[in-house]
């Protein structure tokens, strides 16, 4: 933990399982979600104590995201096999959807627009990206497609009109018009970039 103040480190780890990856914090800030790349699934922290209060078992995952309003996390399963998009319900820490049909093979990063009404996954191993209506828990419309690279992380803008797509071995960031689901151009970022964060 650091402390965005002093920019120092603060307390003692957090033991969190075996090879924790991904974390997402809820809008209100009182729950952690780890992500990792076992079986462990995810690993719910309680902010306040810096305990884990639970664990949601869904496979391998890398990522996580929260809605806007805090109620559903969806965690992309990267099985090459199996790909699937796991909803987690917040207040029971439990899964109570499985996104399977549409998705591209081996998701992995994945992003929520701002109005809490579309998921953005890229697909590690089909090079695209399927987008997810969050009121039906569907994929809408087709993969789109992204080339050739390794997509790692994802991120939106803050009016949610400009998917970010980090290639990993481009040294880019792919922006994707999310009003048209198409390209609109790349930024050189530099050598291998993995995670994407937006200021709020």
């Amino acid at each position: 933990m650091i402390d965005t103040v002093t920019n120092a480190v603060v307390g003692t780890p957090i033991a969190a399982g075996f090879s924790p990856f991904g974390i997402t914090v809820n809008p209100a800030g009182t729950r952690a979600y780890v992500a990792h790349t076992s079986s462990d699934g995810i690993w719910v922290i309680d902010i306040s104590t810096n305990t884990v209060v639970a664990t949601v078992p869904v496979g391998y995952s890398q990522f996580a995201a929260v809605n806007p309003a805090g109620t559903r996390v969806y965690v992309p399963n990267g099985d090459q096999g199996n790909p699937e998009v796991f909803v987690i319900d917040t207040a029971t820490n439990t899964v109570t959807a499985t996104i399977s049909n549409g998705l591209g093979q081996g998701p992995s990063g994945i992003v929520i627009n701002p109005a809490g009404t579309r998921a953005y996954v890229t697909n590690l191993n089909s090079h695209n990206m399927s987008v997810i209506d969050t009121s039906t828990n569907t994929v809408v419309g087709m993969p789109i497609d992204l080339g050739t690279d390794i997509l790692e992380g994802v991120g939106i803008n803050l009016a949610g009109s400009v998917v970010y797509v980090a290639n990993h071995y481009a040294g880019t960031l792919t922006m994707i018009d999310t009003g048209t689901s198409t390209s609109v151009g790349a930024i050189q970022v530099g050598t291998n970039p993995g995670f994407i964060a937006v200021i709020r």
